[in-house]
């Protein structure tokens, strides 16, 4: 019985023991890895082989060979039949850098895979293809292909900034930092093997921010091996200029923020270069500036060297525009209220009726696709937009205000006109009388210059009748 239970024991011990080995050591970490496996290892002329590229890890992968691919495995794999078109090998070959998510470290990892074809038999020969060995391991190129694998560099260099870490062929991903005012930037590279070759050396325009740059060594056999290369353009401002009591950061123009109906070129402020958008037709230059880390493009007045406004290139309703600034000189509205107003989902500065029954509808200021500064009216439920005319929308109790001010100024200047028609007639009779009196005056002094004279006379005559009459009596 103690032997029998020994035994159990025993037994017992020897499963512990053997499960605790297999938890201990197994291995719990699978590091990324790349392999090419056909379904088949000889084929006849004509028929097909299945080849599958897997990936453990994630990552870009290039096929070459027999299948040309470019590929983004992530723990997966994909697969490429191929169809026999003659007498040889099938050869299917892939290379990339693969990240391990467990130690997350970029593994440069490549596998091939070949296949014989053999000569279909005749129908009635009864010959049948021999099945040929396989490898020793799939992962390993075939001993007929002598064709060298090496695709790893021999250098790399950048024309600014320095790569970090230092270069090395077994080390594929580099960062290079260099100064916001770097445009461009030339890579060069060479390979270490002589028979392979080199992709994505020359120069390239950089934009501010990250850039990414991809060099890629061919081997002699397919393979390849890829470096990238993550350019940083330092985003500072190259100088600042001064709006609206404002400082903003003068910054390069962003590659993707060029526009088709400007012109790319440099322009002087204070001495120092800058990026620019011109348009010689509407009379229009832009540079870019920077507020509170959010970049937008400005009118710069070239001959005044200032600021004018902001544009904002936006789609509004189907409508090309730019949003700008408005003046303030045009910012008060009769009946209206300038405020920041909504429109298609984009906010900007605006106006809004006073009255209720506008409450659906706002205007706006903005600049049209032809350079022209316009005004658009915007209605909200049916979110249509539409051209103003810069007239001023009333209400039925301000339109019945307009027309008492109206009637009051109509009456106001009747009142005028009789005034004015009054003081003409009595104008008119004032020197009717004047005229007449004038004549009467002239009358009257010759009537009394006549009583004159006939006074002067009969006093002649008098005096004479008294010297006659004294002369009579002396006698």
């Amino acid at each position: 019985m103690k032997n029998k239970l020994l035994k159990i024991l025993t037994g017992i011990a020897t499963i512990y023991v053997a499960l605790f080995g297999t938890i201990q050591f197994s291995p719990t970490i699978q590091a990324a890895s790349l392999s090419v496996t056909a379904n088949k290892s000889s084929v006849y002329v004509g028929d097909t082989v299945t080849f599958t590229v897997s990936a453990s890890g994630a990552g870009k992968v290039n096929v070459s060979g027999s299948v040309s691919d470019a590929i983004w495995l992530e723990n997966s794999s994909k697969s490429y039949t191929v169809t026999a078109t003659s007498e040889g090998n099938l050869y299917v070959g892939a290379s990339g850098v693969i990240a391990d998510f467990d130690d997350e470290n970029d593994y440069n990892v490549s596998d091939a895979c070949t296949v014989s074809v053999l000569k279909k038999p005749s129908i009635d020969s009864g010959e049948k293809p021999q099945e040929q060995e396989k490898p020793e391991t799939q992962n390993q190129q075939s001993q007929d292909d002598h064709k060298n694998k090496d695709s790893a560099l021999e250098n790399l260099t950048v024309s600014k900034g320095t790569l970090n870490p230092k270069f090395s062929p077994e080390i594929t991903s580099y960062k290079v930092n260099v100064d916001a005012d770097t445009k461009s930037i030339n890579i060069n590279a060479s390979a270490r093997d002589a028979k392979a070759k080199v992709s994505g050396t020359g120069t390239y325009d950089l934009k501010v921010g990250d850039n990414k740059i991809d060099v890629v060594g061919v081997a002699e056999n397919g393979f390849t091996t890829t470096y990238t290369i993550h350019i940083h353009v330092d985003e500072k401002p190259i100088m600042f200029l001064t709006y609206k009591g404002e400082k903003l950061g003068v910054s390069r123009i962003p590659l993707q923020m060029e526009s088709k109906l400007f012109e790319k070129k440099t322009i002087k402020i204070d001495g120092k270069e800058v990026d620019a958008l011109c348009n010689n037709a509407l009379n229009i230059t832009l540079i870019t500036l920077e507020k509170n880390g959010k970049k937008d493009f400005y009118m710069y007045d070239v001959n005044k060297k200032e600021i004018v406004s902001i544009y904002q290139p936006i789609a509004i309703c189907g409508e090309n525009v730019a949003i700008i600034d408005v003046p303030k000189e045009l910012q008060n509205r009769k009946g209206m209220k300038f405020t920041k107003v909504k429109v298609d989902k984009v906010e900007l500065e605006g106006w809004t009726f006073n009255d209720d029954a506008f409450k659906d509808y706002v205007l706006i200021y903005v600049m049209n696709d032809a350079g022209k500064k316009v005004y658009y009216q915007y209605e909200k439920t049916e979110n249509t937009l539409q051209l103003y005319n810069d007239g001023v929308a009333l209400t039925q109790n301000e339109y019945d205000e307009e027309i008492d001010k109206h009637k009051n100024e109509v009456n106001d200047l009747k009142m005028i006109i009789y005034g004015l028609a009054g003081l003409s007639i009595m104008l008119t009779i004032g020197l009717f009388v004047v005229s007449k009196k004038k004549k009467h005056v002239k009358k009257f002094n010759k009537i009394d210059a006549t009583n004159t004279e006939l006074s002067k006379s009969s006093e002649i005559e008098r005096n004479a009748f008294i010297d006659e009459d004294e002369k009579r009596g002396n006698l």
